[in-house]
């Protein structure tokens, strides 16, 4: 048993210890689900919610916009994925749980993506505290009560809640319900740009240098025949410095686009290396494209913080942008159930209900088949 692993137990121990020492406040549910309110969070919202209600009343108005977007969003993307099982383009699962694992290493199962522990503790945090936080300041900026706030413990997933007063919610205007519906997704989605912005322009510099560093040469390509081998690092091409975007390494390629531009077969390409050689290129002919023949990957510092750092910036934007297109799915309780159910309510009279209750069926086994979808078809 390492290091890790005691931190993790330790973590479950204070944990345990905490939830002794508080026992006459915290509510117990189904065993595992553990609840804390305390006023001290609503005033907090209230504060922040009494600083600009107008800005807020704005800003979630917007947020219904892109809450309706990234509703139709994640129904195009679950049916393509289950088109996709169905046609064969797919054999695994389509999607995967986010589980944490009780040691330093990550690893992937057929139902899961399983990351080190304290990892997901700090992403699950600033997934669910600001999504539950805005929701309160939505709901407060519109005068509605909130019966309670706190945190919550389901298992070993930490989290936070809020909860308006249904009744006061129920009787407000449409726009006002969706406002609040919609602010929790709002929220992941503003804390996935914030971590790509972090990314992008204070993080990327960091962890990469200019160039690209070859690590294989196909042989008899025109990159063989000047002499280019493996872990070589071109630094320049047609005299202009390679940089490589966030972008381009989140895809995987690219890099040498926006330096290169269009190509043809025959033209000639100029390569510098970082010892100041250079190689002039003449492109050849794969499947009637233009034929370089190298693979290469940007050439990354060795600086342990900064791939630290990155790692877990990406895993946030990542999961805070998945968990939002979850949420706005219409699908029974999550807030994407709730605004589509007030928009029908609202626009289509007897007929709401049970085209309520046909889409969240619908949009659950969809969502059921991206995990069993391969399984099942053989």
């Amino acid at each position: 048993m390492d290091i890790y692993n005691l931190s993790v137990i330790a973590f479950f121990i204070v944990i345990a210890v905490l939830l002794y020492i508080d026992r006459k406040k915290v509510e117990h549910k189904h065993l595992v689900l553990f609840m804390r309110r305390t006023k001290r969070f609503g005033k907090l919202i209230d504060d922040i919610a009494k600083i600009a209600p107008r800005f807020w009343k704005a800003l979630y108005s917007f947020a219904i916009l892109v809450g309706v977007l990234a509703m139709l969003y994640g129904m195009f993307m679950v049916g393509t994925a289950s088109y996709k099982i169905v046609t064969g383009e797919l054999d695994g699962a389509a999607a995967r749980l986010i589980l944490p694992s009780f040691s330093s290493e990550e690893s992937v199962g057929e139902y899961s993506i399983n990351i080190p522990f304290w990892t997901w503790i700090l992403v699950i945090i600033l997934i669910l505290v600001p999504h539950e936080l805005s929701h309160g300041i939505a709901a407060r900026a519109e005068k509605v009560r909130l019966h309670s706030v706190g945190v919550m413990l389901l298992a070993f997933f930490p989290g936070a809640f809020v909860e308006p007063d249904e009744i006061q919610l129920a009787k407000k205007k449409l726009a006002t319900r969706l406002r609040v519906f919609s602010a929790g997704t709002f929220a992941n989605f503003t804390i996935a740009l914030l971590a790509i912005l972090l990314l992008i322009f204070i993080v990327f510099p960091y962890l990469f240098v200019s160039g690209v560093q070859i690590v294989d040469v196909e042989q008899g390509s025109p990159a063989a025949a000047v002499g280019l081998t493996n872990q070589t690092i071109l630094t320049e091409i047609n005299s202009q410095p390679i940089e490589v975007s966030y972008t381009e390494f989140a895809q995987g390629q690219g890099y040498f686009i926006d330096e290169i531009g269009q190509t043809e077969i025959g033209q000639v390409i100029e390569f510098k290396d970082n010892q100041g050689k250079t190689y002039e290129v003449t492109l050849g002919e794969n499947d009637s494209e233009p034929y370089l023949g190298i693979f290469y990957t940007p050439v990354q510092t060795e600086n342990s913080f900064w791939t630290s750092i990155a790692d877990f910036l990406t895993k946030l934007w990542m999961f805070s942008f998945a968990v939002g297109i979850f949420n706005m799915l219409p699908l029974g309780p999550l807030d994407g159930g709730l605004v589509f159910a007030g928009i029908t309510d609202k626009y289509l009279g007897k007929k709401a209900k049970k085209i309520q209750k046909a889409v969240s069926i619908i949009t659950l086994l969809l969502v059921l088949f991206m995990f069993f979808g391969p399984n099942l078809m053989g």
